[in-house]
């Protein structure tokens, strides 16, 4: 009875576990049913996705698409849920770039994929989200660099080597771009002067090329020395600032530095004398020039025109004397002063050229008496005489009779220079001027100045061919008999 026993409850035990077993099985197929309709339903209807344009494509570099442009179509996605990957050929790199386009997985896609075992989790995912999809896209480069060359090359000379950097303004290419000469080179030497043509060109890693031409002028060797400019012999009073460098400049025409020194450095201005100062300027070329410049420093100085002269008399006025008449001995030249309102000798208003000599006395003199002709030495007349001192007259230029039409016309001629025994000579023109103009006792002065002839300057005088008809006859003369008036 009790074995009868035990067989029934093995029996019901066995059918309850196979019952249990089909109940599993049941739900498992059940469950892989429902799973597989799932992804069915998924993949038909709500699986994202997307659709390239094309799985190659080609562009030139530098106007590259952008990479969602390849994206035709998406579904069940939005176009901020597509990554792409690029690999290959990276930006502004010809060659091939692969896209790789993907759709980043929901956060509850990625929860509903982690419920699973992982070996099995990427089947699924490859099975239910949208698959990646790549395009190759070909890029290549055909646009030749842009090369720009400078508007103005310096001037080279004979000998000198032009770079390329001293041509070219700018290069633009976007993979990059070497530039040479049109042999090659990155340099040339010049052997020849002349407008010179020189070709260049520019080419970048995929072979385009651009070329250019400039025009070089090239000069013969620089052996022109500098010009020194503001360094001329200048006067000032006693005491006066002088900086020796003030003013002076050195210009070159090829240099656009030239060095310019001077020695010495400094002048003593404390006291009256004449100073010189060499100036030197030497340009790149190694030419030089010199200049030897005269710093006078006086007691009396007069100011004219901005500019100062040493003068060696008292420019107190005398009453009803409106001139002063000075002689420079060294330049052979005359200049008349008139009264200012302060009724000093202070203002040029005329020069005149004279001849003097060796026996040409210097000093301040009253002058005295006049006349129409004087006797001179030496056998001789002049017109217009009036005494300056002792045997020193101012006069004319001497004529060999007492009659205006037998001049010494090489002695005329001489004006300008040392000539006369003594006294001062004038033209006819000018020693009228005084004789009618300056009342007798006007005062004169008599000195040597090299720095300047005075504030007029130095007149031009007039010269007679002596084998001209009339050279017996001054030509400056008003006389009315005089032929050069005719």
């Amino acid at each position: 009875m009790e074995e009868k026993t035990r067989r029934t409850r093995t029996k019901k035990r066995k059918r309850a576990r196979q019952r249990r077993i089909r109940a599993v099985l049941c739900t498992l197929i059940a469950a892989l049913i429902l799973i597989f309709g799932v992804s069915l339903f998924w993949r038909a209807f709500l699986r994202p996705s997307l659709t390239l344009t094309a799985s190659e494509a080609s562009a030139e570099l530098g106007s590259e698409p952008a990479p969602l442009s390849f994206v035709k179509e998406i579904k069940h996605a939005s176009q901020d849920a597509v990554t792409v990957t690029r690999t290959g050929a990276k930006e502004g790199e010809t060659g091939e770039a692969v896209f790789t386009y993907s759709v980043r997985q929901t956060k509850g896609f990625s929860k509903f994929i982690s419920l699973f075992p992982k070996f099995i989790r990427g089947a699924i995912s490859r099975r239910l989200w949208a698959e990646p999809q790549e395009l190759v896209l070909s890029i290549t480069d055909t646009t030749p660099p842009v090369l720009t060359v400078k508007d103005t090359i310096p001037a080279m000379e004979i000998g000198s080597t032009l770079s390329v950097d001293a041509v070219v303004a700018a290069v633009t290419d976007l993979a990059g771009a070497e530039i040479h000469f049109a042999d090659g080179s990155d340099s040339l030497t010049f052997t020849e002067a002349g407008d010179i043509k020189v070709g260049l060109f520019a080419v970048d890693r995929s072979g385009n090329r651009t070329e250019a031409d400039v025009s070089v002028s090239v000069l013969p060797p620089d052996t022109t020395a500098p010009e020194i400019l503001g360094a001329g012999d200048i006067v000032m009073p006693c005491g006066s600032i002088f900086e020796v460098m003030g003013g002076v400049t050195a210009r070159d025409d090829r240099d656009s530095a030239p060095t310019l020194t001077a020695a010495p450095s400094s002048v003593n201005t404390d006291y009256p004398g004449t100073s010189t100062v060499l100036y030197t300027a030497r340009d790149s070329a190694g030419n030089e020039s010199s200049v030897l410049r005269r710093i006078t420093v006086a007691e009396n100085v007069l100011t004219v025109n901005g500019v100062n002269y040493a003068i060696h008399w008292d420019t107190e006025g005398i009453p009803r004397q409106p001139y002063l008449v000075t002689v420079n001995r060294t330049f052979n030249t005359v200049t008349i002063y008139e009264q200012d309102d302060n009724g000093h000798y202070t203002i040029p208003v005329k020069a005149m050229l004279c001849s003097v000599g060796d026996d040409t006395p210097t000093g301040y003199y009253r002058t005295m008496e006049r006349n129409r002709w004087k006797e001179l030495f030496g056998d001789c007349y002049g017109q217009y005489s009036i005494r300056i001192t002792g045997h020193i007259l101012f006069h004319s230029v001497p004529y060999f009779e007492k009659d205006p039409s037998t001049l010494e016309y090489d002695e005329f001629n001489l004006l300008g220079t040392p000539a006369s025994l003594g006294c001062v000579r004038l033209c006819v023109a000018d020693e009228k001027w005084l004789y009618d103009n300056c009342p007798e006792g006007f005062p004169c002065c008599i000195y040597d100045e090299e720095t300047s002839p005075g504030p007029l300057g130095k007149p031009q005088g007039v010269t007679i061919d002596t084998s001209d008809s009339r050279r017996g006859w001054d030509p400056t003369d008003p006389n009315p008999d005089n032929p050069w008036n005719w």
